[in-house]
């Protein structure tokens, strides 16, 4: 048996279990409206289907077709692959023994260049330059045997800047792989940059040789901004159709 001091002990502790014990939730304390019903999925549907509509409307209503895509690719000889809901276009034409091959991929537009002229000027006093339009792109040089010129290069202003050369042997497993995962495991080659100057010249003008100019820069682009677009409005179209169904 506890002897008296025990007991008077075991007592005092009892409101301290008490008070520590975990409070039980009752369902009465559960806030109304925690449980989804079918006519709230509805109305969220209806809400949601309305803008993709608006959404989807306003992007058919301003995209335009522009003709001089075609008047590019008549003029240059290149031709154009452009497969629907892929991101990845090519141009591709032969001079010579040579297949000159192009890629790139459709980009977002730079809505830092689509504000309005008042905001744009007051940037203009605050920052000495200002993000202008820019898109990667790869000019594969292949021979005959397979083996290709590799040119990593961009757009910037319609102006192309080469980044990096190197021969590749193997172009369809090099195109698989993103910019990054070209350099990790191979060496890509200098910086351009960093070559003696009458090297640079010697590889622009050679690239220049196989109609990679400014004329392409700007066709490269148009055409990623547009590729972006289409994109856009199928992934509208899409959704829209699954949230209706």
């Amino acid at each position: 048996m506890l002897s008296k001091v025990a007991t008077r002990a075991f007592k005092g502790v009892l409101p301290l279990l008490k008070s520590t014990r975990p409070a039980v939730l009752s369902l009465v304390q559960v806030p109304v409206g925690t449980f989804t019903t079918e006519a709230d999925i509805q109305r969220a549907k209806l809400k949601l289907s309305k803008s993709l509509s608006k959404e989807l409307k306003y992007e058919e209503e301003n995209y335009q077709v522009d003709d001089s895509v075609q008047n590019f690719l008549k003029q240059s000889g290149f031709q154009l692959k452009d497969a629907e809901g892929e991101n990845e276009l090519e141009l591709r034409k032969q001079v010579g023994s040579t297949t000159v091959l192009v890629t790139f991929q459709s980009r977002p537009p730079n809505y830092e260049n689509e504000e309005e002229e008042g905001e744009k000027e007051q940037k203009e006093e605050n920052q000495e330059e200002q993000e202008g339009e820019s898109c990667d792109f790869t000019v594969y040089l292949i021979r005959p045997n397979k083996q290709a010129l590799c040119y990593e290069c961009a757009t910037y202003d319609s102006e192309i800047i080469i980044q990096s050369i190197n021969v590749i042997d193997d172009v369809e497993g090099h195109r698989k792989l993103s910019r990054f995962e070209r350099g990790v495991n191979t060496y890509s080659g200098p910086e351009f940059g960093s070559l003696d100057e009458r090297l640079q010249t010697g590889l622009q003008e050679y690239l220049r040789g196989f109609g990679i100019n400014e004329e392409l820069a700007v066709f490269i682009e148009h055409v990623s901004l547009d590729k972006e677009h289409r994109l856009y409005m199928k992934w509208l179209t899409d959704v829209s159709k699954w949230i209706e169904h």
